[in-house]
């Protein structure tokens, strides 16, 4: 198993923004957007059913208008179904102002694709089941409006490189993705547009100077990104009066204090905020439910987050986050639950996330710590781990991942973490999986029935410390012809057992006293293999015990400390 994968994954956040991964297995929110060669086929070399390809060609076809702005060209009453063609009206290199109106267009690859041109309205059509309804690539000045866009099988509007754009007075509904993409068009406008189950929303990047007003979401939302990750590029963004599910969606810029507690707002979108708390709050059926882009001092605690699309909380450049106490459930695509992006002391506290994509992950983060969190029957991992530091997973229960070769825990590229009092079980796949970790140590977790190894280092990790654990029944069904033990080791100078103390881990079932092998190349052992259960008497009681006296405690330490 590759779990470099995670790192693309986070490269590819940073480039593209709005939560997007191509790579196998990990994360499935690829279907959010079009295979990266799409953008190259929508081009001329594919047939359409009405093709103007320059300005002459409107005089050419006899279409009424002379292309000036009081008397357009007009394109109208056409009936497209043809599956024969990819496009159902392509208009390309021209200047003259000219409208598409009235038409009905189904079916096709693309319905309506605009490329380098301006001066271009499409206005009261209907387009359903198409790929993509609209397609805008490298225009200026085009206008979308009071149309009907059904059944889009990706993204019913997608502008690219086209400033200018307006969006306004459409109905676009039961797209699989979005309802709109804008990326690397400046000064568009999107307004009054009503948008009904379209997961995705609106998704505006790299997009300076954009205003979206007055939209009316059934399901969806909307996402914001830069991809210099500059501050000033995301104050540059405007939404107001924009509805989801019949609730506000909040947008916030530069303010502090912020106390947001009141269940009326559906999304909740801060920029460069500090000291702000968001609580109590139902967020369901929306694209993410909170979007964080640099701030200080942010806390999300008491809420509700289910069904949402991309995500539950995101944070970039955010320092002293606390989350707590917060129950994210059936959010099916990446993230899932909490993504924290690059940020320094932060705390995930007492959270219940269920069916999730991920539960928990921590990327580029600084003196992070998870503690005492329920995760279950997540897809691809309870937590992760990417270039943190001196990080905690604590008292967390990391149980029952459904995607085969899925893990409890991932620490990949990481240095100094800690990994300690976990319950880690019946994961389809790895309990723990290090990929290029050093100097991180795993201790006093219970590690068992997962599919395959219990704990699993890869070849570029290295002086890492695992001891007092308890391994039961890792790897026990399926192929394990050439499996030996719980555990897999191809890394170096990794260390099995503690040194000071001389007493290494659990394993079930092992007999005797006699160094236990490890799988893998590196033919590591642990040289002082434990004779009973680090945790004294049954398992399945002991260990719950423990954890459940340390989550008490902690709770209460934190009531009286507050």
């Amino acid at each position: 198993m590759n779990f470099s994968k995670v790192k693309i994954l986070f490269i590819l956040i940073t480039l593209l923004g709005v939560l997007a991964i191509n790579q196998k297995n990990l994360i499935k929110i690829e279907s959010i957007y079009l295979p990266s060669d799409f953008k190259s086929n929508l081009d001329t070399n594919y047939p359409a059913y009405l093709e103007i390809l320059n300005d002459t060609a409107f005089e050419t076809l006899n279409f009424k208008g002379d292309g000036s702005d009081s008397f357009p060209y007009i394109i109208e009453d056409y009936e497209i179904s043809n599956q024969d063609y990819y496009t159902g009206i392509r208009i390309s290199n021209t200047t003259k102002f000219c409208v598409i109106t009235n038409c009905t267009i189904e079916q096709l690859t693309v319905g309506v694709s605009i490329w380098n041109a301006s001066n271009v309205a499409v206005s009261k059509n209907v387009v359903y089941g198409c790929t993509i309804e609209v397609y805008v690539n490298n225009c200026s000045d085009v206008e979308i409006e009071e149309n009907t866009f059904t059944g889009s099988t990706s993204t019913a509007l997608t502008i690219w490189d086209s400033p200018n754009t307006l969006i306004e007075n459409n109905i676009i509904e039961y797209s699989i993705n979005m309802g709109v993409e804008i990326s690397n068009s400046q000064d568009c406008i999107i307004n009054n547009n009503t948008l009904l189950h379209c997961e995705g929303g609106i998704a505006v990047r790299d997009s300076l100077g954009t205003i979206i007003t007055n939209n009316i979401f059934i399901l969806g939302g909307i996402t914001l990104h830069s991809a210099l990750q500059k501050l000033e590029d995301y104050l540059t963004y405007t939404l107001e009066n924009n509805t989801l599910n019949s609730k506000m969606i909040g947008f916030f810029k530069n303010k502090d204090d912020l106390t947001l507690t009141d269940d009326l707002f559906s999304q909740i979108i801060l920029i460069n905020c500090t000291y702000s708390q968001i609580s109590k709050i139902d967020f369901t059926n929306c694209v993410t439910g909170v979007i964080v882009y640099f701030g200080l001092g942010i806390s999300v605690f008491d809420c509700t987050f289910s069904d949402n699309f991309a995500g539950s909380i995101v944070m970039f450049f955010v320092d002293n986050v606390y989350i707590d106490s917060n129950h994210i459930l059936d959010s099916n695509f990446f993230p899932g639950g909490i993504l924290l992006y690059e940020s320094t002391n932060c705390e995930v506290i007492d959270n219940t996330i269920f069916e999730c994509q991920l539960g928990i992950i921590f990327v580029k983060i600084k003196s992070g710590k998870i503690f005492n969190n329920e995760i279950l029957r997540c897809f691809e991992a309870s937590i992760c781990f990417y270039e943190t530091i001196s990080c905690i997973i604590q008292n967390n229960n990391c149980n029952k991942t459904l995607q085969s070769d899925s893990a409890g825990i991932i620490v990949e590229k990481s240095f100094n973490c800690s990994i300690k009092y976990n319950y880690i079980k019946e994961n389809n796949g790895y309990g723990i999986y290090l990929q290029e970790t050093e100097y991180t140590s795993i201790y006093s977790n219970g590690i068992a029935d997962n599919s395959l190894y219990g704990v699993y280092v890869d070849h570029l990790s290295t002086n890492n410390v695992i001891y007092h654990n308890e391994f039961m029944d890792n790897y026990a069904e399926g192929d394990t012809s050439e499996v030996n033990s719980q555990a897999w080791d191809s890394g170096n100078y990794n260390t099995w057992y503690s040194i000071e103390l001389e007493e290494g881990n659990f394993w079930n079932e092992h007999k005797g006293n006699k160094p236990y092998s490890i799988d893998g190349i590196s033919g590591s052992k642990d040289l002082y293999p434990l004779g009973r259960s680090p945790f004294k008497t049954n398992y399945g009681i002991s260990f719950i015990i423990a954890i459940s006296v340390i989550v008490l405690v902690t709770k209460k330490q934190r009531r009286k400390s507050s």
